[in-house]
């Protein structure tokens, strides 16, 4: 429910940072935190397979920030 959406992505020498931010209607993570389909579940798994973090934050009527941050194994040869 949103006409906006924003993503960031900016990459450093030892991680990688995702930002997605909307002014939609947002939503209790309470109630999705256990719902089937390939939303915020996948995007949990997918970043947890490469050691990462994610972070979303929002409530209804207050839109939706995802935070992500992924860190870059270095193999020094």
């Amino acid at each position: 429910g949103t006409a906006k959406c924003e993503v960031f992505l900016k990459g450093s020498h030892d991680a990688i940072f995702l930002d997605i931010e909307d002014k939609g209607v947002g939503f209790n993570t309470d109630e999705v935190r256990n719902k089937q389909g390939l939303g915020l579940s996948s995007m949990r798994e997918r970043v947890q397979l490469v050691g990462g973090n994610i972070k979303v934050d929002t409530e209804p009527g207050r839109g939706t920030h995802i935070h992500v941050s992924i860190p870059l194994k270095r193999t020094d040869t």
